[in-house]
Formats: structure tokens, C-alpha cells, sequence
């Protein structure tokens, strides 16, 4: 008698022989002279039937029981929590229970756990039916175990050794069998059918045969294949595992009753069991290397952060942290080596995995797929990878097909919902670094120009106007819904990325795209709004302002290099493209088709993009208004806030734009794409009235009473900083400090802790003085300025809080202050109209500016080289000084207080702002007036009875009568002294009237101009009012209309009265029975309407005090019959449904129609005309 001695998983003792003789137990003993004891399992073999020891001898290659014992123990142990989800699986319990499923494949990527799940699977089938399992391990690299006849072999002795009664009945049938017969060439065949005979005799239970990793046989493949469908069409039960192959896919098509088990659509289930997995190995280490806490929750994130739901990783990694010779502090260092290099052990796997790739038939594809995996800026998807792929021109370009290849690539690559990912990290850093010459045989910068090409090619040949088949040009975004199949689904990573592959592209190669007529201008010039339209679908419109300013970004530098060459019609094109874009932005992501209406239309007369596509203009539009000739200085409105905003600031690197806004909330924008970044939290206390970075960009500080400090990359609130009522904010220049200015003092911050410093204290207010006006940090952050309105400057030091410097020599209270770059002097403006300069250093006044008279001077800033001083004053000018050579001049034209002023870096422009609403860019060295920004508004308007003419009254008191088809101002008419707030035609169109906050009404002649009539309000003592007063009660005019005979006029109030004015003998009177509110009269050919109020003509005339008045809430009802503006200002609507989308700065003030015919009027001072089919 021989002994064999086996471990298993239970400790179990046990011995086998053919015989059936078994002993259970701790130990074995034996009678007779002396004594043995065995633990463990001990395998006891007869060798009393010699035929049955030369079978199992000829079957056994390897005992698949010492295999999986081995594999269990070099993979670190079996975890039963990382393969228990397996175990309540639907599929594994009815191939384990039911009867309709006699094969069950698992498949899945490499490292997810296959091997392991099926001993886990053995593991709990053999409590229950030990006797009836049998199964078998490939390897790859193992010839003993990389064969179909081994698994065969393997299957057979397992089976026979378990069931030693079945091998009398293959001696029985088959006679002598050895090793040599098996042998021979028909040996498979009779294998085989041994096997298959032997699951068919009549009282065998169902065996369940389990082949782990199908992939690894490197012999008899096919063969394999072929073993496996019939076995399943047996009384037996298989389970297999193997990698996605497509291959594996065919050759086990046969099998009827097959249901596959695809880990990576259980990929919540994989990652829950990694995660355990990670956690045990973590606690083997940190027993083995008596990690610390840090130490732990540093592996255990690394490993966590990184895995990817790859077990293979994570054992790969544990291995190399658990050798004796890595001491405890070199971890962290090792982990830091795997950003870069992927552990020992998965190098061997991938060199075999990629030379049966590059062996296959199909390697050209399988390298253009895996290349282009390399190098995406994000997966793709099945339907687009075949528009970035060259297929052979035998290959069906279909998802089916293209799948297949995916599977090929199996050992890197992997679907999850139809998206494919690298099955780790660590994949594709070695087919970047170990294969690259083969993966990219020539270089990156081919790759890149390749998928570029092919995306734009693509884009060329898929894009079309209205690609979706929206039923209206206004139909909204959000309810857009893809067609399936998507037209777009083949080119939506081309629209996106097209442009940052061309960027990666050396120059000497993209040169050819770049040029006038090649591929990038031909599609733009034919393609471009298709392109537009297709992002807005995508919802990614930012992606075309990166993509254009990238373009650009290119194309300058073509420029450079070819020195004296003029600008390309490529160029022109992308930089309107770019500006087209960006202005066009909030329009086209409302809803795509306003791409070829909106944005054409608010398009400068000579944008590139307008006039290439006029074509695309909308037919419906008879007359399009007038547009300027170029681009605005506006590049992009920025529209999400629900109220006003009261600040905005830039980030230092310029890439961020913070507001602040009445809503209470402080955004966060893109600026180069206009992309709501995000939106902080709400403020309790209401508006926002600061927003200001640190100089890291990294923080921003907010005011709304408080003050608090955010996170500018997450959003998140880091500090409340105690206040109340604090009226201004700024950083320290390292961005560890904030001041502070407000009711209850100046306070400098940590702003980190949120701690305060210091307070600065010292002033004594005079009763009615409102404190602290200004208060700036020195460029150092080692000093304060405070101005205040006890006429004193202080300088202090930002670290102790104390004053180092009182400026006193301001005769009124000080309104504004400013440090010098250089921060040696400071600049303070005063109520007492004067400009003054002091030495920081001495406190002594070194200048005092005079030239503002005894009006306050509201502002004051150093230009960056500190030479130049601007001021701006009450006296509605501005004034730059140079305070080294003393020269001054004055820059006139606001019509009302300066409030701020600034010089720009390059010092040759200034800008100022003013209460009269404009904001107005100056030439530094000549004082012109290069641009005004939010010139005069229009506050009415009319049109004529017979649509020929438009009246428009002005903020700048003037009235203008206009020829509505070609936008000729006519006539001005000026007399009134206030802004006209309302005007209309007669009903014979010879006739203007116009109200003014004046409290004047004025009856013109529309032809010659001239002033026919005035009025005046009178009050009850028979006196006039003032210049806000025409109604009795004090109150200005709001609205007035002609009757329809135009013999009289009504006027409407804004306390809510009304009043009748006989046009010929200035008779004025009050409507009895009228108490509506008087904001608007308007009227059609059957009643004359005083907004919420009707007067209809059929009651007795104006004259009579005996009249009609009803109530009528419709108030624009009938007013523009088909075309009106949305409730929110933002569309025209045609009968109702969304046709123009109107951009924020042509958002109407004030409208009038006649037919199909729309006026607009803005406080702009501009009138825009539409007429409509």
C-alpha cells in the first residue's frame, strides 16, 4: 500500500483508494506493532486491481485538487466574501438548480477574479455534492495544464477517483487502458467518448465539470470547444470562464442551453468584492509591516482609488508591499513607483496577451483600435470608434462586427455599456511604454492627425441642418430627445475633440490642414452652424468656444512663423467663429435651431460666418433689422443670476469670473467658454454685494453683510467671518490675510482660521459722519489704508493692528484712497474737490490736485507704473494727472457723476463710469472718447397709423421720428427737459404726442417738427408742481394716447390716475368714475385702453363728464396680433410658439406693432425693426 497525502480547504483526514476505503477524523491509526498518526488528507491506493492503477496513471498529468490548492495559496488565500454575490446570482442558481441551463460561461477582463470565483464556486458545491464534482485549471504557460487533452485527462481522473466504481466500468467496456493508447492518434476520440459514455450510464449522478480559463488552452483549442458542447448537452452540468472572446463566443454557439456570465455587467457586485479583498490584504499588512493609522488609510485609499475592480492589480501590488527586504517606511515611496510603473508580475501576462493580438488576423485593426484607446481624451463608444478607425475593405462596419474586435482586444480593452475602457490603468501604460513602436509604429502626432482627419471627414458627411428634425426653430433643449439610432451617435467624439487632436499635431504636418481651401476651412466654411447645431444637441456648446480658440490659437502661430504673410481667410474665418460663438452661446444651448435664426440675425453686418451662411437666414423674416458692422467689444453675457448682479471679479489667472448677485448667490463662470462653473450657496442676508479672489485664485471672498470664504475649486464654504454691514473686503498680497471695512469697524482676518487678527481702532466719528469710506491693502500686504469721513487718511500695519500714519489735511470727509504700486505713495480723493498725494513714509503731502472745483471727488487710481493719477468727480469729467511732471487733462463727456475710474496696464487707455448709465473708454495720451458703452436709452415707442414711420422718446429728452422701412431718423424733436417717457402718432399719423418727467405734455407736428402745444400740471393751489409732477396729486406721466378721432388725448399717471386733454383748447379734466392704475394707454379701432382701464368711444365724446370705464386685465391681447414678446423678454413669438430668441442686449425696453410688422426700443437709444410673412 502507497500513501499520497493532500490539503484541503477543511482539514479534513481522508484516504481513497479504488477499493472504497475511507477514514474520517484528526488521525489514522493502524493495529499491529507500533503506531501511526496522519493529519490532513491521506490518499490510500490498491494496488489490488492493476488495470485501474494504470488508467488513473495514464489520466494523471496533474491532480486538479493540487492545482487549486496551489493557486489558492499563491494568490494569498480565499476570501468568501469576495465571491459570496456569485453564489445568490440568478444565472449561477438556476445552472446550479433548474433545468433549463446546462452551461454556464462566465467571461470577463483579466485580473477581475475569474479563477478565484470558480474556487470559491468548488468550495461550496463540494459540501453538498463532493463525489459529483470534477474540474480543471488552464494555464497558459504551463504545458502540463494548456492542453484540451489535459483538461479532458484532467476531468476523467478527478471523476474516476471520486467515483472509483465508474472505472470498473470503463475497464468493462473498453478494456485495457494506458497511457500508450492514449497516445495514439484516435486517443482524443476515445477519451472522449469514454467521458461521454460515462455520463450516460444509468445510475450516475449529475456530475458538474468546472474548466477554469477556456483562453489559456494553447492546444486543441477548437477541440476544447467542441468537448465543452457536448458535455453540455450530457447529463452533466458545466461551468467554464475564460476571457471576451469572440472566438470562444462561435465555438460554444451550439450549445442550446447556455447562458453567459458577464462580469462587467456586474461591475457593482465586482467592485464591492475588490473592496473586501483590499481591506483583508490591507490588514495582512498592517500585521506583517505594523503599519500605522496613516500608513493604513494611505494603502488602503491608493489601493481603493486605483484598483479599478481588478483583483489581479491589487494582489500584484499587496505582494510586492509584503517582501521582507521593503521595510515600513519605504510604502509610501513604492506607492508613488506605481503611478509610473505597474508591478512585477503583470508584465509576463501583457507580452503574452499582446503577441496574440498581434498574431491574429485581424492585428491592423486590433492596433487601430488599441491606438486610438490610447490616445482619446475620453472613452468612446462602440458607434464611435468606427468613425476613427480605417476598417479593411472587407470588414462590415457594424456595432456586431466591431464588437468582435473589441473582444479581441480583450486582454486591454473592455465594454461597459457600450463604452470601452482599458481593463486597468496598468494595460494601458504598458502598451505605452513597452509596445509602443507597435501600437504607434509612427509616433503620436500621427495618431492624433489621423483621428482629427477622420472626425472632421465624418462630420463632412453626417452633418445636416436640423440633423434631428425638430418641428420648430424655437424648440427647447430640454425637450429634445435623441432619435435611436442617433444620427450623432458616430460623430459625437469628433465634434467635441476634433480640434485638440489637430493642436497635437506637429506643425509641419498640420500646416496642410491650416491652409486656405484644405480640410479645416472647407468644413467650416460648409459646415460650420451644422456643427453648432449638433454640440447644442450634445449639450456641449463650450466645446465649440474651446475648439475655436484653439483653431486660432494655431493659426497664429502659422502667422508667425511665416513672417510678412497677411492674415488667411482661415484666420478671418475662426476668429469670427469665435466671436460667433460666444456672443451667440445662450441662444443656441436654448434651443439648437436658433443657430440658424437668432444667431445670424444679431450678427454684424460684416461677420465672415453671417455672410458665408446667408442662405441658412430665415425665410419667414421679410426684414431683418439693421445690424452694426462689427463685433461689439461685448464677447459674452453671462445670464443665470435671477437679479441683479452687484460685482464681478476675474481670477488672477484669468480663467475664472466670479459675481455677485441681489439673488443672494455668488457664481463661478468659465471664462473662455461662458460655462456656469458653479453656483455657491445662497447668502442668508440677501444681495451680494462683493466677490473678490485671492491672489492664489484658490479662494474667494464674498460680502453680503458678512463675509465668507470659499473654496473656489469645490464651492465650498470654509469660513464665516464675523461683520455687520461691511461695505468692503480685499486680500493680503499672499492671500493669508483679509481687511475688513465696516459699521462696526476695520477687522483684519486669518484667512485661513477664519480668526481675527486685529481691529483697528482710533476713529471718532463727528455726528453724521458714516465712517470708513475706502480701505486698501498695499501691494506688500504689509500695510492698510483707510479713508474715512473724519477727513483723515491712516496707514496701518496689517500685523499689529497699530496706526503708523495719520494724513490730516482734507477740509471735507475722504471718499476714496489708493496705494501706489510701488507703495510709497498714496492717492486720496475728498469731498472738498480736491486731489491729494502723500508720502507713506512721512505722512507729509507732497501734491495737492486741484482742478475738480469744490465738487466731490469720488475716485482715484495709480496707473501701474505709479506716474499717472486719474480722478474722477460730481463735476461729471475726469482728470489725468501726471504728478512728475504735473501735466493734467481733463476727459468731458459723462452727464453725470464720475463714480470710478481706471487706467488700463498698458497705461494707454482710461475708463470711467457714471450715474448717467455709461461706461466710457478714453485714449490716455489724447483724452478722446475711443467707445461709450450704454449710450442713451429709449423709454417708448410708436408706430405711425400706416406703418411708415416709428416714434421713439429718449432718456436724452429728445423725440425722434424714424422711416420704418429704412431706419432713417427723420426728425428730432427737442423741448422737453427731462426723459421722455412716452409717446404715439395721431390717428392721421400728422400729429406726435410725447410726456416728459418734465411734467410737460407736447403736441408736435410731425412733418415740419415743430411744438404745436404745451401743458403743464397744475396743483390744487393753482401753482406748478416741479419737473416729476403733472397730476394733482404730484406724480408724472406714465403713459398718453390719442382718441381715435385724435381730437383729444389721454394721459395716464403713475399713482394709477388718468386725465382727458382736449388737443385744441387745452382743456384738461379728470374721468369720473376712473380709479384704475394709469400706467399705459394704448388703443385699437374699437376702444381706447388705459392698461388695466378701457374707455370706449361709444359712450358720449371726451367732452361729456358722462363716460364708460370697465375693467380689462388683458393687456396685450390683440396688441400684436401673431407676433408678441414672451413674458420674460427673451422670444418673439409667432401665434404663440418661441421663433426668435432674443440676446440679452436686444431684450426690449419698450414695443409697438402694426400687423406683422415689430418695433423694439432699448435704453440703448436704438430702435430695431422686424417684418414678418
Amino acid at each position: 500500500m502507497s500513501v499520497d497525502q493532500r490539503n484541503d480547504n477543511s482539514g479534513a483526514c481522508r484516504t481513497e483508494t479504488l477499493g472504497r476505503a475511507e477514514f474520517h477524523g484528526q488521525g489514522i491509526q493502524h493495529t499491529g506493532p507500533g503506531s501511526f498518526n496522519v493529519r490532513g488528507d491521506v490518499y490510500i491506493e490498491s494496488h489490488g486491481n492493476d488495470g485501474d492503477d494504470e488508467l488513473l496513471r495514464a489520466l494523471r498529468t496533474t491532480d486538479p485538487r493540487g492545482d487549486k490548492t496551489r493557486i489558492v495559496r499563491q494568490k494569498g488565500g480565499l476570501l468568501v466574501d469576495s465571491y459570496r454575490w456569485i453564489l445568490d446570482h440568478d444565472d449561477f442558481q438556476q445552472w446550479r438548480d433548474g433545468e433549463e441551463t446546462q452551461l454556464l460561461w462566465i467571461k470577463g477582463d483579466p485580473g477581475k477574479g475569474k479563477t478565484m470565483l470558480l474556487c470559491g464556486i468548488i468550495d461550496e458545491l463540494e459540501k453538498a455534492v463532493e463525489d459529483h464534482i470534477a474540474y480543471f485549471f488552464c494555464q497558459a504557460t504551463d504545458a502540463r495544464l494548456n492542453s484540451a487533452m489535459a483538461v479532458l485527462k484532467g476531468l476523467m481522473y478527478l471523476l474516476l477517483v471520486r467515483q472509483p466504481t465508474l472505472a470498473a466500468r470503463v475497464r468493462d467496456r473498453y478494456g485495457h487502458v494506458d497511457e500508450k493508447l492514449l497516445r495514439e492518434v484516435n486517443g482524443w476520440d476515445t477519451l472522449c467518448n469514454m467521458l461521454l459514455s460515462l455520463l450516460q450510464e444509468p445510475g450516475v449522478q449529475t456530475p458538474y465539470l468546472i474548466v477554469d480559463g477556456l483562453d489559456e488552452c494553447q492546444t486543441g483549442f477548437s477541440e476544447l470547444l467542441w468537448l465543452i458542447v457536448r458535455l453540455s448537452s450530457s447529463r452533466a452540468r458545466v461551468l467554464v470562464s475564460s476571457r471576451n472572446w469572440p472566438s470562444i463566443d462561435d465555438g460554444l454557439s451550439a450549445a442550446t442551453l447556455k447562458v453567459p456570465l458577464c462580469l462587467e455587467l456586474n461591475t457593482q457586485a465586482i467592485s464591492a468584492a475588490v473592496d473586501t479583498y483590499i481591506g483583508y490584504k490591507v490588514e495582512q499588512l498592517e500585521r506583517s509591516k505594523k503599519y500605522d493609522e496613516e500608513t493604513r488609510k494611505t494603502v488602503q485609499q491608493y489601493l481603493a482609488s486605483n484598483a479599478d475592480g481588478t483583483f489581479l492589480w491589487v494582489a500584484l501590488v499587496c505582494q510586492e508591499l509584503s517582501d521582507p527586504k521593503v521595510r515600513k517606511w519605504h510604502t509610501v515611496g513604492m506607492l508613488n513607483d506605481f503611478l509610473t510603473e505597474f508591478p512585477s508580475g503583470l508584465d509576463a501576462l501583457y507580452v503574452r496577451m499582446a503577441e496574440q493580438i498581434f498574431s491574429s488576423r485581424d492585428a491592423e485593426l486590433c492596433r487601430q483600435v488599441l491606438a486610438v484607446a490610447s490616445v482619446v481624451y475620453r472613452p468612446v463608444a462602440l458607434t464611435e470608434i468606427l468613425s476613427l478607425v480605417e476598417s479593411p475593405g472587407d470588414f462590415p462596419d457594424d456595432a456586431g462586427s466591431l464588437r468582435e474586435i473589441i473582444e479581441l482586444c480583450g486582454s486591454f480593452l473592455t465594454l461597459r455599456e457600450g463604452i470601452i475602457h482599458f481593463v486597468h490603468q496598468s494595460a494601458k501604460d504598458f502598451l505605452m511604454k513597452k509596445v509602443l513602436d507597435k501600437i504607434l509604429p509612427h509616433g503620436h502626432d500621427i495618431e492624433h492627425n489621423m483621428i482629427a482627419t477622420r472626425s472632421v471627414q465624418m462630420m463632412s458627411r453626417r452633418l445636416r441642418r436640423n440633423i434631428y428634425n425638430l418641428p420648430s426653430p424655437g424648440f427647447s433643449i430640454d425637450r429634445v430627445k435623441a432619435p435611436d439610432p442617433d444620427p450623432l451617435g458616430p460623430v459625437q467624439y469628433g465634434c467635441v475633440y476634433w480640434a485638440d487632436h489637430l493642436r497635437n499635431v506637429m506643425s509641419r504636418i498640420n500646416n496642410h490642414y491650416l491652409q486656405d481651401g484644405g480640410l479645416v476651412h472647407r468644413f467650416l466654411a460648409q459646415h460650420f452652424l451644422h456643427w453648432l447645431e449638433a454640440l447644442s444637441l450634445l449639450r456641449n456648446i463650450g466645446a465649440g468656444i474651446v475648439a475655436a480658440a484653439q483653431l486660432l490659437s494655431m493659426l497664429r502661430v502659422d502667422l508667425q512663423d511665416e513672417q510678412g504673410s497677411r492674415e488667411s481667410d482661415l484666420a478671418k474665418l475662426a476668429h469670427d467663429a469665435w466671436r460667433f460663438i460666444r456672443y451667440h452661446k445662450t441662444g443656441i444651448e436654448a434651443a439648437p435651431l436658433q443657430v440658424y435664426v437668432s444667431a445670424l440675425v444679431f450678427s454684424p453686418i460684416s461677420s465672415v460666418v453671417r455672410n458665408l451662411f446667408r442662405k441658412e437666414e430665415p425665410e419667414w423674416m421679410l426684414t431683418m433689422p439693421l445690424m452694426e458692422e462689427d463685433w461689439s467689444a461685448c464677447l459674452q453675457t453671462l445670464d443665470g443670476h435671477s437679479d441683479g448682479v452687484k460685482s464681478v471679479a476675474f481670477s488672477p489667472d484669468g480663467r475664472q469670473l466670479a459675481s455677485g448677485s441681489r439673488d443672494g448667490t455668488v457664481r463661478l463662470w468659465d471664462a473662455a467658454t461662458g460655462e456656469n462653473l458653479r453656483t455657491l450657496g445662497r447668502h442668508s442676508d440677501g444681495c451680494v454685494y462683493l466677490v473678490v479672489f485671492s491672489p492664489s485664485g484658490r479662494q474667494l471672498a464674498s460680502v453680503s453683510g458678512g463675509i465668507r470664504v470659499w473654496d473656489a475649486a469645490t464651492g465650498g464654504c470654509l469660513r464665516t467671518l464675523e461683520g455687520r454691514d461691511v461695505r468692503s473686503v480685499a486680500f493680503s498680497s499672499d492671500g493669508r490675510q483679509i481687511v475688513s471695512e465696516s459699521s462696526n469697524g476695520i477687522h483684519i482676518w486669518n484667512a485661513v482660521t477664519g480668526e481675527c487678527l486685529t481691529m483697528l481702532t482710533g476713529y471718532k466719528y463727528p455726528v453724521g459722519c458714516y465712517g470708513v469710506m475706502s480701505v486698501v491693502f498695499s501691494s506688500d500686504g504689509k500695510q492698510v489704508a483707510t479713508a474715512s469721513s473724519d477727513r483723515t487718511i491712516r496707514v496701518w500695519d496689517a500685523a499689529t493692528g497699530g496706526c503708523l500714519q495719520t494724513l490730516d489735511s482734507h477740509s471735507k470727509e475722504i471718499t476714496s484712497v489708493a496705494f501706489s504700486p510701488d507703495g510709497r505713495q498714496i492717492a486720496s480723493g475728498s469731498s472738498d474737490g480736491t486731489v491729494r498725494v502723500w508720502d507713506t513714509a512721512t505722512g507729509r503731502c507732497l501734491q495737492t490736485l486741484q482742478g475738480h472745483g469744490r465738487r466731490i471727488v469720488r475716485s482715484v487710481a495709480f496707473s501701474p507704473d505709479g506716474r499717472q493719477l486719474a480722478s474722477g468727480s460730481e463735476d461729471n469729467r475726469v482728470w489725468l494727472w501726471d504728478i512728475t511732471t504735473r501735466h493734467q487733462m481733463t476727459l468731458e463727456s459723462h452727464s453725470g457723476p464720475v463714480n470710478s475710474v481706471t487706467l488700463s496696464p498698458d497705461e494707454r487707455r482710461a475708463a470711467s463710469g457714471s450715474d448717467d448709465g455709461m461706461v466710457r473708454v478714453w485714449d490716455a495720451a489724447t483724452g478722446r472718447c475711443l467707445r461709450t458703452l450704454n449710450p442713451y436709452g429709449v423709454m417708448s415707442i410708436a408706430f405711425s397709423p400706416d406703418s411708415r414711420q416709428v416714434v421713439t422718446g429718449f432718456t436724452n429728452r429728445t423725440v425722434r421720428i424714424w422711416d420704418a422701412a429704412t431706419g432713417k431718423c427723420l426728425k428730432t424733436l427737442k423741448g422737453h427737459d427731462r426723459l421722455v417717457h412716452t409717446v404715439g402718432f395721431s390717428p392721421d399719423g400728422r400729429q406726435v404726442v410725447s410726456g416728459s418727467h418734465d411734467g410737460t405734455v407736447r403736441l408736435w407736428d410731425a412733418v415740419t417738427g415743430g411744438c404745436l402745444s404745451c401743458i403743464r400740471a397744475l396743483g390744487d393751489d393753482g401753482h406748478y408742481t416741479g419737473p416729476w409732477a403733472f397730476s394733482p396729486d404730484g406724480y408724472s406721466i406714465r403713459s398718453v394716447a390719442f382718441s381715435p378721432d385724435g381730437r383729444h388725448v389721454a394721459l395716464g399717471f403713475t399713482d394709477g390716475t388718468a386725465q382727458v386733454w382736449n388737443a385744441a383748447t387745452g382743456h384738461l379734466q379728470t374721468p369720473e368714475g376712473y380709479d384704475g392704475e394709469g400706467h399705459r394707454i394704448l388703443w385699437d379701432p374699437a376702444r381706447l385702453r388705459i392698461d388695466s382701464v378701457v374707455y370706449d368711444p361709444r359712450a358720449p365724446s371726451f367732452g361729456d363728464t358722462s363716460h364708460s370705464m370697465q375693467n380689462n386685465n388683458a393687456l396685450l391681447e390683440g396688441i400684436l396680433p401673431g407676433m408678441r414678446i414672451s413674458s420674460d423678454n427673451s422670444w418673439i413669438l409667432n401665434d404663440g410658439e418661441r421663433a426668435l430668441w432674443l440676446p440679452t442686449e436686444y431684450r426690449p425696453f419698450c414695443i409697438a406693432s402694426s400687423g406683422k410688422v415689430l418695433a423694439l426700443g432699448y435704453r440703448s437709444g436704438r430702435v430695431l425693426l422686424f417684418r414678418f410673412s
